[in-house]
Order: C-alpha cells, then sequence, then structure tokens
C-alpha cells in the first residue's frame, strides 16, 4: 500500500506495481546520422534534463544511424514542444522520428 494525496486528502490505495508505470510512458524512437556527434551529445543532454523523460537508451547504433528510446510520460505533443526548447528539431513523417 501507498499514501496517495490529492487535493489535500490522504487515501490508502493498494500499489498496482511497477508494470503499470511503465505503461503510462509513452515510447517514443528517435534516429540520427550516427557520424554527427555533436547533434547526438545534444540530444542526451537534453533528454537528460526534460521532466518527462523517464530514461532512454540506445536500441541501434551502426556505421550510419543512432536510434534512440525515450520513455516518456506525457504526449508527443509536449515532447516536441520540451525537446525545441533545446533548439532540437524533429522530423515526425515516420514513424521513427529523425532529428534534422
Amino acid at each position: 500500500f501507498f499514501f496517495h494525496a490529492e487535493a489535500g486528502k490522504r487515501d490508502a490505495q493498494e500499489s498496482r506495481g511497477l508494470g503499470d508505470v511503465y505503461k503510462r510512458q509513452l515510447p517514443i524512437r528517435l534516429s540520427l546520422e550516427s557520424n554527427n556527434t555533436e547533434k547526438s551529445l545534444k540530444l542526451e543532454n537534453a533528454l537528460a534534463n526534460l521532466d518527462f523523460v523517464n530514461s532512454y537508451n540506445i536500441e541501434k547504433f551502426d556505421s550510419k544511424m543512432i536510434i534512440y528510446k525515450v520513455y516518456y510520460s506525457s504526449s508527443p505533443k509536449r515532447f516536441l514542444k520540451d525537446i525545441l526548447s533545446y533548439d532540437i528539431n524533429i522530423d515526425t513523417s515516420s514513424a521513427n522520428w529523425k532529428i534534422k
């Protein structure tokens, strides 16, 4: 059990476990060219500082492309707005978003 505070009330609520937390996260895949170290470092810095990024990892790395998998706990629209504040532009025309 854990306590859930809302509007000044405290109620006992049964924990549903970590699985429920991960189900609420939005996985986002971002790709960029692997030879662009500057963009990669800029992206990783932004991901480390964004509030709703729970975690991220490199899903694929080869001589052409790096694909990041980002676990984000808000909307895609919010992610795009937040990442843009770090001057990172994303092409969302495919399922695997690309860093411009």
